[in-house]
């Protein structure tokens, strides 16, 4: 028998929390196992650290942080202590910003709650984010199809025109390094960069960095991973 997914959950909304653990605590394939929950970000990274979880599931505002740094914070905090621990964010926000930047701090997966996802399709997502995938919810995933398609949305995105040095980089745009990180983590000179950052652009027919990256993330194989 597999192993249960051991989880972490943090929200700032007693009632929410109590629904969610109710369905996580359903019987059911694959097995979940809740070991614990909190109301805020350090709370939360305690019991990372304590308890080293499979997955941490994050709402992206905590305690009236309106900007939602806590959140993303929390994410990234929560992967460089725990590279182990994978991250699923459920949030009421739906702001493109908000998905943007939660992905670049390292989420593997991003579903809203007003999707209302049955307890099957969370325990899903749930699989394939503990097993280093990603998950999205349907209206998350027409997001993200909408933003890469509304620059030419009769032409259809070319995934496999990019070489492997244009992956590489867009790896790194979507993991938010600047020009000159990424020329400093390749070994190459910044005007290489720019030209590769160009060519990224032309090719997947995008006019922003920022939506290269949600490319990547919709789009990452185990064929092109992250460098």
């Amino acid at each position: 028998m597999d192993e249960p997914i051991d989880i972490i959950f943090v929200d700032d909304h007693p009632i929410f929390r109590v629904g969610l653990r109710v369905i996580l605590e359903e019987p059911g394939t694959p097995a979940l196992r809740v070991l614990g929950e909190a109301a805020d970000a350090p709370t939360a990274l305690a019991l990372v650290e304590q308890l080293v979880p499979d997955v941490l599931i994050v709402d992206l505002q905590l305690h009236r942080d309106t900007d939602c740094s806590s959140g993303i914070g929390l994410i990234q905090a929560t992967r460089a202590l725990s590279p182990h621990t994978q991250v699923l964010v459920l949030t009421a926000f739906e702001e493109t910003d908000r998905l943007i930047r939660a992905l670049q701090a390292g989420a593997n997966g991003y579903i809203f709650k007003t999707e209302q996802l049955d307890s099957a399709e969370i325990r899903r997502a749930l699989q394939e984010v503990a097993a280093g995938g990603h998950f999205y919810g349907p209206q998350v995933m027409k997001r993200i199809h909408e933003m890469l398609t509304q620059e030419d949305a009769s032409a259809p995105l070319p995934r496999d025109h990019l070489t492997q040095r244009e992956w590489e980089v867009l790896a790194l745009i979507a993991a938010d390094y600047s020009n000159q990180a990424i020329a400093d983590t390749l070994v190459i000179s910044i005007k290489t960069v720019k030209t590769h950052v160009s060519n990224i652009l032309s090719k997947l027919q995008l006019r922003r960095r920022e939506l290269a990256a949600l490319y990547y993330h919709a789009h990452v194989t185990p064929q092109h991973p992250s460098p």
